[in-house]
């Protein structure tokens, strides 16, 4: 089985999931987020894990990671049954750490030529964050950019983060996704 990335999984499960509609307005993900998408999306969940895309998971996707707890890995739920050992979150890790981390799983689930393009701190609704942006491929050679934003809220890892084929589909929807990126509230 090929190593699957986060934002590629949903495909091999969709067979079997179910997808429901996002409307715009306030919309609360499991009891971990609360955010105001400004128009339809399509969700799914896998897990702890919540996608939401317009076009496709292995286009463009969502995906909300909701509370990790001390000792999970944060993309165990997207990783198939024959993946390599993901890292683990630890209590108590800065900002810093967890960003390394959630880059070392990405390589872990077949992120190749890596690249960090910006780290910063930046501030949500409810917790301080770190926000990460990158460009990486999958072994289909076709480059991909994402965001990723974590914050550490009562000892649990929560994540949100944008990823998206850098062709066309990352760009397209970047703008938007910013916008809903800044109504993010970690509950």
């Amino acid at each position: 089985m090929k190593r699957l990335l986060p934002l590629a999984i949903a495909i091999s499960v969709s067979g079997c999931a179910i997808y429901s509609l996002v409307q715009p307005g306030k919309v609360e993900v499991g009891n971990a987020f609360r955010v105001e998408p400004a128009f339809e999306w399509s969700r799914v969940e896998v897990g702890n894990v919540e996608i939401w895309t317009i076009n496709g998971s292995g286009l463009e996707a969502v995906q909300f990671i909701k509370g990790v707890e001390d000792g999970e890995a944060p993309f165990q739920s997207l990783s198939g049954p024959g993946e390599k050992k993901l890292q683990k979150y630890r209590k108590g890790m800065n900002p810093v750490e967890i960003q390394d981390l959630m880059i070392s799983n990405l390589k872990s689930l077949g992120a190749v030529k890596l690249d960090v393009d910006t780290q910063a701190p930046m501030k949500l609704k409810g917790a301080d964050a770190f926000r990460t942006e990158l460009t990486y491929a999958l072994e289909d050679g076709l480059r991909r950019k994402a965001i990723i934003v974590t914050a550490v809220k009562s000892d649990k890892l929560f994540v949100v983060s944008y990823f998206g084929v850098k062709l066309h589909y990352f760009g397209k929807y970047k703008d938007d996704v910013e916008r809903l990126f800044t109504t993010i509230e970690v509950l």
